[in-house]
Formats: C-alpha cells, structure tokens, sequence
C-alpha cells in the first residue's frame, strides 16, 4: 500500500511541471502567456540565473509577467535566482512576489542550514522550498497565513519548523517526505491540514493538533513510522482516508467528540496501537479502519455507530472482546476477519445482518448469541471458527449464507430456528464435532440448490431432531436423509408448575436467561402459535434464549412445564 501511495503523488508532482516550452533566451525556458507576456518554466537550472524583466525573440519584445510555481523544482544544483520585474524580486537568491507578499522560491542548492522568512511575508506558495536538502530549521512568522502545496516537499534534513500563530493552512504534500522532521507544532490557527500534508514523516515522534483544526486531510501523518502520539483538537470534524495508515509506533488514539467522519483506512496497518475510543458522534466505522492493527486489545464503540463497514478489523489478532452497541444495524465483510485472540462478542438488539466472514478464522471464539433483530447471516461469516462450541440463532433469521460455519469444528450443537428458508451449501461443512442438530421446521428447508450443507459431519452418530409427525419428511428429502438418526420431539401441550428451586431464570430485554437447569433433560419454549422458539436436549446449567416478540410463551423442561408472559416495557 505504500509503495502504491507514493508512486501516486510522485506522478501527479511530476506531471505538474511538465510544461512545454516555446523557446530558450540566456539559459531561461519561457512559454508565451499571450501576445507579448512570456512565464518562466522549468529548464533543470543550476548555479545562479538571472530572470530579465523583458526578452527579445524574433525580432519581438516581450514582457515576463509570471513565474510557473513549478519552474525549479527538481533544480537541486540551483544557488541563486535573480529577478528584478514589476511583479518579483530577489534578496540573498530568493525570490518573492511584491504583489502579493509571498515567497515564491528558495533555490534547493542554497547551502545555508536555516532561514527565517521576513515577517512581510504573508504566504509560502506552491513549491517554495522543494527538495531543498541543506535546510534543517525554518522559522515561519506571524504574518504567515498559508503554507502551499509540496512547500517544503523532501527537505530531508529539516528537522523542526516553527509556524507562526497566523498560519490557517497547511497545503497538500506540504512537508511531505521530510524524513527528519522530529518537531512541528501546529497552534490554535491552523484549520486545515491538508492531504499527504506530513506522508512519510519518519522521524516525527508526536503531533498536537491545535483546537483549531478543522480537517485533517486523507494520508496526512501516513507512514509517519515513530509517531507515537497524537492529541487531536476539539474542533476536528472529519479525518480523510488513511490520514494515520502505516503509523506503526501509535500506541492510542483517543478522537474528540467532534469528529462525524472518519474516512476508510484511517488507523489501518498501526501495528503498536492498542486501544481506541470511537465518540458517539461517529455513525459509521470506515472499511478498513482499523485493520492490521495487530495489538489493538480494546476499543471502544460509541453508541451512535450504525454501521461496521468492510474488514474494518481485520487481523486485529490482539483484540480479546468487543461489545457491539444497540444502534449498529449491519456488520461488514469481513468486519472481524481473522481476529484469532477473539473471544467474546456482544451484538446489540439492531443488527440486522452479518456480512459473508465478517468473523471467518475467529479461531478464540467459543459462544455467540445471534440477536433476533438478525434476519441474515452472511457466506462464511463464522467460517474457520474452530473453536465455537456453542451459539443461538436468533428466530428472525431467513438465511444461512454459503460456508456460514463451515470448519467450526468444536461446534457441537445447532438449532435451525423455523424462521430459516435458506441454507447455502457447505454451511456446516467440516463441523466433525456436531453431535445434535435441531430443525425446528414441520417441511425440510429445501437443500436441492446447496451442495455439501452437511460434508463430513458424522451422519452414524449426529442425532437430527425434527418435530413430531416430520420424520418421514425428513427421511426422503435430500441431504436431510442422510441422517442415520432422525428422531421426533413433541411440543409440550401439558402445564405443569415447576418449583422454583428445580430451575431459574430471567427475562429481559427480550431474553430468557435460565439457570441451575437440569441437565439431559429436552428443554422446549414455544409460543402460542406452536412456534418453536428452542428445542433441545440441555448440555449445560446455563442458557440464553431469543424471545421473539411479546406475548405468552410455554416452557417446558424434561416433565416439568410453566407459562410466562413476556411484555417489553
């Protein structure tokens, strides 16, 4: 991704000084701006030149009115420029536009180490001190409102820069490539940063980003590799693509409540980062934000977040638990992918949908209780989780995407909920650990369309729970038939009280959680329509069960059997 990056913004520098000249005069390249104007352009310039105030050529006068902002760079053998028109002038070699108080350029070749810019100057145009490689310390004055773009692009002995109190722009690749800038600071005037503005900065160790800031542009501290620290300002309101990618000794990033938009890519490839606020003014999480970011251990998620976009935290193989907050409705692609150290998800009440291997080779991972707000689970999205043992499917959800558990071979149990019309093929592909699967449907789910949905699950000793009267369904319809062991349960249709010491549990926010229950024993919920809500023999004392709606459901455990009224208040 970097060599990418860089050989981007080297053509399109390339490109912009690439000018067409129309003839040479004394060694000065010019190109003709109108009938009797002429520019200065770039001609590879070394040692000391002399820009005239008029040229003859043909037999014709003209007037040189302008000089191209990209007419020396690259000229690293340039020592001094002299010019002397209405519009410029020269002191000590470098070279100021009158008109309008800017420097226009600092020869690359000048051998002075420092330079202070006269407190006359209100503005660094574009180009001013490229490539200038002497250069190790700049004093920037108060009456300095603007830094062009590429101004100071590859000073790579600049070590620190003093910006005055009035600067309000940092312009695109303005110190982009300043390999040994270790010091910058960036006061309460500065509003925008602009894009690539510090790309491969190495040297820089810490930035505060004043309270006036209010834009960082996309691959602004890219590649700043001993960055450790960044205080962002109050005012900042969005942070462009990739502004901190490849910042791999960024340790924390804390973003103010300000921020509304982060851009995609923004921390990815932060290999020392370990934790990460996202403010609850923040409504999306940007593909790829976070990816890579290998010791990120906790991160916390406001709860205005919507939407967790594509890999946006992928390979975070560190990352132990995160808790999805109730206003996220749809996780991405790949969202989770390969975060191996993961072993504890929270997925809030309005998720919707789980995108294909959103958390594929999650390899920690030993439980998962899937929402009833979900209505889709993407192709592969547990896909490799080896060591899921358990998880609840909650009773919206329609489909079961292609490879969805494929190789989850610690899983031991599944209940398809009658919800469920589609399974895509090799779903549960390689779950050798399946010992039970309960579907909770009257007609088999179509398999006809999804090839392998069961390849190699032991089908000798996989015990396939149907309801009452569906055995026979189940016995010719494909793949269902394969089951050796197909056996009918009943819905429970007598109440009986139970004693509350014989079992406990809660209900709320829109689950029954039980405790202390006996087990071997079928534990059956069903509403009042018939619908099973679960229908399975219990492994464990504990466990969580999706309530679908409101309403009067009948739980049933071994003999013992109760009513419950469920009210959502």
């Amino acid at each position: 991704m970097k060599t990418k990056s860089l050989f981007l913004v080297v053509i399109l520098l390339s490109s912009s000084y690439a000018k067409a000249i129309d003839f040479v005069a004394n060694g000065i390249a010019y190109i003709k701006t109108s009938v009797n104007t002429l520019e200065v352009v770039n001609n590879n310039y070394s040692g000391t030149i002399t820009i005239p105030s008029s040229v003859f050529d043909s037999g014709k006068s003209y007037l040189v009115t302008s000089i191209n902002s990209s007419a020396f760079v690259g000229c690293s053998n340039l020592t001094y420029i002299s010019v002397n028109t209405p519009k410029y002038q020269h002191w000590d070699g470098v070279v100021f536009d009158r008109t309008s108080n800017t420097l226009v350029a600092y020869p690359a070749g000048k051998s002075a180490t420092s330079y202070t810019i006269f407190n006359s100057i209100t503005s660094i145009g574009e180009n001013a001190f490229y490539g200038c490689t002497f250069l190790n310390n700049i004093t920037i004055p108060n009456s300095v409102t603007s830094i062009g773009s590429s101004a100071f692009y590859r000073c790579t002995k600049l070590t620190s820069v003093y910006i005055g109190d009035s600067v309000t722009s940092i312009g695109k690749n303005a110190f982009n490539g300043c390999t040994k800038l270790n010091s910058i600071n960036l006061d309460n005037s500065v509003k925008i940063i602009g894009e690539t503005a510090f790309l491969d900065c190495i040297g820089l160790s810490s930035i505060s980003i004043g309270n006036s800031v209010d834009s960082i542009g996309v691959y602004a501290f890219s590649y700043c590799t001993k960055l450790t620290s960044v205080n962002l300002g109050k005012s900042v309101r969005s942070i462009g693509k990739a502004a901190f990618t490849g910042c791999t000794a960024l340790t924390s990033i804390t973003i103010p409540n300000s921020v509304s938009s982060i851009g995609v890519s923004n921390f990815s490839g932060c290999t020392s980062l370990i934790s990460a606020s996202i403010p609850n003014s923040i409504t999306s999480i940007g593909d790829y934000l976070f990816s890579g970011c290998t010791k990120l251990s906790s991160i916390n998620l406001g709860d205005s977040v919507t939407n967790i976009g594509k890999y946006a935290f992928y390979d975070c193989t560190s990352l132990t638990s995160i808790t999805i907050p109730n206003s996220v409705t749809s996780i991405g692609v790949g969202a989770f992918n390969g975060c191996s150290g993961l072993n504890s998800i929270s997925l809030g009440n309005s998720v919707t949908s789980i995108g294909e291997a959103a958390y594929s080779k999650c390899t920690s991972l030993t439980s998962i209780t899937i929402p009833n707000s979900v209505t889709s689970i993407g192709g592969g999205a547990f896909n490799g989780c080896s060591g899921l043992n358990s998880i609840s499917l909650g009773n919206s959800v329609i489909s079961i995407g292609r490879d969805a558990f494929r190789d989850c071979s610690g899983l031991t149990s599944i209940t398809i909920p009658n919800s469920v019309t589609s399974i895509g093929g090799s779903a549960f592909n390689n779950c050798i650990g399946l010992t039970e699967i309960y579907a909770n449907h009257d007609n088999p789910i179509d398999l006809s369309t999804s090839s392998t949905v069961f390849y190699k699950v032991n089908i000798n000793s996989c015990i396939l729970y149907v309801p009452k009267g569906s055995k026979s369904s189940y016995q010719v319809a494909g793949q269902w038939m394969n089951f050796k062991n197909i056996v009918e349960v009943d819905v429970p249709n007598v109440i009986v009280s139970a004693k509350p010491n014989e079992f406990d549990f809660l209900v709320k926010n829109g689950q029954i959680s039980f405790s202390m229950l006996p087990q071997n024993e079928m534990l059956s919920v069903v509403d009042l329509a018939g619908k099973f809500i679960i229908n399975k023999i219990v492994k464990s004392e504990n466990l969580t069960v999706n309530l679908p709606h409101e309403g009067v459901y009948v739980v049933k455990i071994g003999n013992k059997s109760l009513k419950l009224v469920y009210i959502n208040f």
